[in-house]
C-alpha cells in the first residue's frame, strides 16, 4: 500500500499562509506598556514596578541590546521563512500550471481544426460571424490586408526621385512608416495603383475560441 504522503498542496499551504494573514491582521492592537511590560518578565530578579523599570546600569544596557538583536533577528527570520515559503508556492504554481498548459496544448492540437471545420459549416449555413455555445463562442475575423514594403530598392529610388525626404534615411535607407502613409494619397491620384516597391497583402481569416476563463486567466497572469 502506497504511503501517503505528507506533503501538502499548493492549495492548502496557501490557505494556512491566507488564514494566518488574515488571523494576524485581526488580532486586536497591542499597547506599548502592555509590549515592554511582557518583555520584562524574564528580568530576573523580577521586576515589581514595571512601569518605572529604567535603564541604568551596564546589565541593563546589556538587556537592552540583547532584546533588540532578539527581535531583529526575528524579523529576519519572519522575511526569510515567508520568501522561502512563497518561493516553493511559486515553484508549485509553475509546475501545476506547466502540466494543465501541456493538456491545453493537446487539446488544441488534437481537435482545433476540427471545431473550425464544423464552425465553418455553420457559419455557411447561418451567415454569422459568431457562434455561442453553451462553453463558449467560435468566431471567424478577417483583417485588412496591410500594405509593406516589397522592394527597398525600387522604394528608395522612387522616394528619392520624387523628392519625398521624409521618407529617405540619412544613411540613404528607406523609412517605411513615412512611406506607407504616402502611399495612401498616392493610390487615391492613381487609381488605387500603389507606389513603387510596395504591396498589399490578402485579407487574412483568423478562427478564435473563446471560453471566457481564458480572459480570466491572461489577467491573472498580467498581474
Amino acid at each position: 500500500m502506497a504511503k501517503a504522503s505528507t506533503e501538502l498542496s499548493y492549495e492548502e499551504q496557501l490557505r494556512i499562509a491566507l488564514e494566518t494573514e488574515a488571523d494576524l491582521w485581526d488580532r486586536e492592537p497591542v499597547s506599548i506598556d502592555r509590549v515592554i511590560s511582557d518583555m520584562l518578565e524574564d528580568i530576573e530578579p523580577v521586576v515589581e514596578n514595571r512601569k518605572v523599570f529604567v535603564i541604568d546600569t551596564e546589565d541593563r544596557v546589556e538587556w537592552y541590546l540583547s532584546k533588540l538583536s532578539e527581535y531583529q533577528a526575528e524579523i529576519i527570520g519572519i522575511d526569510q521563512s515567508t520568501d522561502a515559503l512563497i518561493a516553493r508556492l511559486e515553484k508549485q504554481r509553475s509546475s501545476i500550471k506547466s502540466r494543465v498548459n501541456t493538456k491545453i496544448k493537446a487539446l488544441e492540437y488534437k481537435f482545433r481544426h476540427q471545431v473550425e471545420e464544423i464552425c465553418k459549416k455553420i457559419f455557411g449555413e447561418t451567415g454569422e460571424k459568431t457562434h455561442y455555445f453553451k462553453w463558449g463562442t467560435c468566431s471567424f475575423r478577417t483583417t485588412k490586408g496591410k500594405i509593406v514594403i516589397d522592394s527597398r530598392e525600387l522604394a528608395l529610388k522612387f522616394a528619392e526621385d520624387n523628392c519625398l525626404t521624409e521618407c529617405v534615411g540619412v544613411t540613404k535607407n528607406i523609412i517605411v512608416k513615412p512611406y506607407v502613409s504616402f502611399s495612401k494619397n498616392y493610390m487615391l491620384s492613381h487609381k488605387g495603383q500603389l507606389p513603387p516597391g510596395l504591396k498589399l497583402n490578402d485579407d487574412e481569416t483568423s478562427f478564435k475560441v473563446s471560453t471566457g476563463t481564458d480572459d480570466l486567466t491572461n489577467d491573472l497572469d498580467e498581474d
